[in-house]
């Protein structure tokens, strides 16, 4: 146990120190535009929760979660702290749960290999560059990915019911909680037919397989009653599913197929030489549960896989040889390293700006100093002007607490904004007289193509004021040439 927690010691000083430069930073994107968004309507309106599931305009304007208490958590920070404090706290403690991750991956993999190679295996995970991006992140996947992690280790453990209140706990920090619950499940269905099959005794095994269900029925319900399923999902099973796996691979997460197939072909090895479920078959059925889901997801997002790389590499370093795993590992590491800011992978060409797809490595930093930047430049030039912007823009620009400007800037938005931006006149696609010499700020993210009718790329020249040239992706800032130029 001291040996446990003098590793989270280190690993969680080691991260904090690789971060020190954004240990301040402010949310970024989705987090800013849905979690912590959602943590101010909390804050302007007491707190009510039961108004927040019955208010459809929330639903329309953000993406919240109904069930979730990370978004409570910061709300209550929010009301009762400074914001540079609520960041820094919100910083601290994702790193933390990517050091608990190291430490759990680490102890999993040392009672089946040397200690070198459990090393090697834990910092093959945490160098990722989805982890490595997230380690400077103040969203919901770390903490979901630390939950998951702890309630597979137990259940590997056979504390079974303590590994179900931690994928509950899971579920209630985001909706994807659910694939493990439903994972336990599929596990105690798969024991019970080969033990009924071998006419073994099943009272036991009924007992468990009964309560994984209920866990997991109970969790559809709740998704079913506040908010829906997450995001929807869509037919896969084509040539067309197939090449958009492949894409979303070869632009996000390259080595992807290649660990989860090299996964299943160990364990199939396993499973053959000793004619015995691998100890480990629960984090095979999550793993591959949670791959069927997310490429049947209607919006994939990088991020979302930091929940299955601790799995994943912990099994690769469990069931591959140990020379295999250490010449290979080691080569990952330095691969993973040159690779943190996404250099290696192929360039993103259209919606460049977007930063939910940015996330496949630390990447989208730069575009936070960026946005950052932009902002100030705005709120210190050009104060007397108001501004058409979209999002996540016209959120960093009217709330002072996400700590992108210092007080709220006048802005114009031809889309529906959450009612925690203050300032802000919506006009749909019906562009209304604009004030004279009006500024607009254009970004090549989705957010320029979603919503409405409404864009603000710009037609033939126009007056640049202010242009981002730390990278070559568009963000800049221009006057409209005339009242309804923005069409």
């Amino acid at each position: 146990m001291k040996m446990n927690i003098l590793v989270f010691a280190v690993v969680w000083i080691v991260i904090a120190f690789c971060n020190l430069a954004y240990i301040d930073a402010p949310p970024y994107w989705d987090d800013l535009i849905g979690m912590h968004a959602q943590s101010m309507w909390l804050v302007n309106h007491d707190f009510d929760i039961l108004r927040l599931w019955r208010s459809p305009l929330t639903y329309e304007t953000s993406n919240i979660y109904p069930l979730g208490m990370l978004p409570v958590f910061f709300g209550l920070m929010y009301k009762f702290l400074p914001p540079l404090a609520v960041h820094v706290v919100g910083h601290l403690l994702n790193m933390g749960c990517l050091a608990g991750c190291f430490t759990i991956c680490y102890r999993v993999v040392r009672r089946y290999q040397p200690w070198h190679i459990a090393l090697v295996a834990a910092l093959a995970a945490v160098t990722e560059p989805i982890a490595a991006g997230q380690s400077a992140a103040l969203g919901q996947e770390c903490l979901l990915a630390l939950l998951t992690l702890v309630s597979l280790m137990f259940f590997q453990r056979k504390r079974y019911y303590t590994a179900y209140c931690f994928a509950a706990a899971a579920f209630f920090i985001k909706y994807t909680g659910i694939i493990l619950l439903l994972a336990y499940a599929a596990y105690w269905s798969l024991v019970i037919a080969l033990y009924y099959w071998r006419r073994h005794r099943l009272s036991r095994l009924r007992r468990q397989w009964a309560v994984s269900l209920l866990l997991a029925a109970a969790g559809i319900g709740a998704m079913s009653m506040w908010g829906g399923m997450p995001g929807g999902a869509q037919d896969n099973l084509s040539i067309h599913g197939l090449m958009r796996i492949l894409f979303f691979c070869w632009y996000y997460y390259p080595l992807l197929i290649l660990k989860a197939a090299v996964v299943l072909l160990a364990v199939s090895i396993f499973w053959r030489r000793r004619r015995q479920m691998p100890p480990m078959l629960p984090w095979v059925i999550f793993c591959f549960g949670f791959l069927t889901a997310f490429f049947s997801h209607v919006w994939p997002l990088p991020r979302y896989l930091l929940i299955i790389i601790f799995p994943l590499t912990t099994l690769l370093f469990t069931y591959l040889p140990r020379r295999i795993v250490l010449i290979g590992g080691l080569a990952v590491i330095l691969l993973q390293v040159v690779n943190m800011d996404g250099g290696l992978y192929p360039k993103l060409t259209r919606m460049s700006r977007s930063g939910a797809l940015r996330e496949r490595s630390r990447e989208y930093l730069r575009d936070l100093d960026a946005s950052r930047r932009m902002c100030r430049w705005i709120e210190d030039n050009a104060s007397l002007r108001p501004v058409i912007a979209k999002w996540p823009f016209v959120h960093m620009l009217t709330v002072p607490e996400f700590r992108y400007v210092s007080k709220p800037v006048e802005v114009f938005c031809p889309d529906k904004v959450h009612d925690c931006c203050r300032g802000v006149t919506v006009f749909g696609d019906n562009v209304p007289r604009l004030p004279q010499e009006i500024m607009c700020l254009y970004a090549d993210n989705d957010f320029e193509y979603m919503f409405g009718k409404i864009r603000l790329r710009p037609r033939g020249a126009v007056s640049v004021l202010y242009a981002d040239d730390a990278e070559p992706s568009t963000l800049f800032l221009y006057l409209l040439p005339r009242p309804h130029a923005g069409r």
